[in-house]
């Protein structure tokens, strides 16, 4: 290689350099994502919770006794409502799944952390995604006691890139752990009939894959890892709504459904009932309101009366019945 190459390529190299750097302090200075100073009084975009919520309850473990594990359609359970003596935790984050969350429970009680109780909420994600598809996805990033490789990803990634859309969203990581769409809530209650016809309730969510037996497995793994530590488990599957629901494979779900009651009784949210055909009752066709989490705690904690067909208590003994009833439904349609 010629000097006046040698030199152009250093100069390249330099100039990468100091770009990359600049990059880095003003991703920490601005810190869109709350991962380096952890300030999440404003609405953001984007925030990996997974990360940041572990290493809060790690850096607290004697502020809650009670958790709530499931994908970002639990985030509208509002937990405060349970009153029972416990202080919730609600651990929503992006397409959690049984895996990581038995990893999570092992991680937690290894740092002392207390819990005296743990609801998990499932659907047809928990049985089709697979937990090793993520393992790239930088929102979806696991706590470990070192984390610089997590830390520098989030140096050098380029800003906003994660924005998905203008609207922002509130991310509750030193209260209840919830997410609050208040923007959307406001929109929605501004002119329900637009939004009860919006053509976005056309299109499903489902995802396609195969899982079934490994996601019972660890199902059955967080049971028997509750039962050793003496914590009350609460299982229960979503409200699934109807264009979703009626695009998955049901016969599918329903074997999830019948082997998961040969593990744990459970409360089933999902099918068609009239909550899950009510637009109204969501933000789209794979996340409820919060007015609909309220209704399902009405019925997990009998705080309350919701509609009679919403939250069927299935075990072993009445899970074919209740097969049977759901296949009764699809076959209406």
């Amino acid at each position: 290689m010629g000097d006046a190459m040698k030199q152009y390529v250093e100069k390249i190299l330099l100039l990468a350099g100091v770009l990359l750097c600049c990059l880095a302090i003003f991703n920490y200075c601005m810190d869109e994502y709350g991962i380096f100073h952890g300030n999440y009084s404003e609405p953001k975009s984007a925030v990996p919770q997974h990360f940041v919520k572990i290493r809060y309850l790690l850096a607290h473990p004697k502020r809650y006794d009670a958790f709530c594990f499931g994908s970002s359609r639990v985030e509208s359970l509002d937990l405060s409502r349970i009153d029972n003596g416990l202080t919730y935790y609600n651990m929503t984050y992006t397409e959690g799944l049984p895996q990581e969350w038995l990893e999570d429970l092992r991680l937690l009680l290894a740092h002392g952390v207390t819990i005296k109780q743990v609801l998990i909420g499932l659907d047809d994600i928990s049985y089709i995604s697979d937990p090793r598809a993520y393992k790239s996805n930088l929102f979806r990033a696991h706590y470990e006691q070192y984390n610089w490789k997590t830390y520098l990803a989030f140096l050098t990634v380029r800003p906003f890139a994660f924005h998905a859309s203008e609207q922002k969203i509130m991310y509750d990581v030193y209260g209840t752990g919830r997410t609050f769409h208040h923007q959307t809530e406001q929109l929605i209650e501004e002119d329900p009939d637009k939004h009860i016809h919006d053509p976005k309730f056309m299109e499903s969510s489902h995802q396609t894959g195969d899982r079934v037996d490994a996601t019972i497995s660890e199902i059955r793994t967080i049971k028997q890892l509750t039962e050793e530590h003496g914590i009350d488990l609460i299982v229960f599957i979503n409200p699934t709504h109807k264009t979703t629901y009626l695009a998955l494979d049901r016969g599918e779900f329903n074997e999830f459904k019948r082997q998961l009651a040969h593990v744990t009784g459970y409360y089933d949210f999902s099918g068609l009932n009239e909550i899950t055909e009510n637009n109204y009752n969501y933000y789209d066709t794979a996340h409820y309101r919060p007015l609909v989490g309220d209704m399902m705690i009405d019925r997990m904690f009998r705080t309350g009366t919701p509609p009679q067909d919403f939250g069927v208590w299935v075990t072993e003994d009445n899970v074919e019945k209740h097969i049977r009833a759901l296949e009764s439904q699809d076959d209406s349609q």
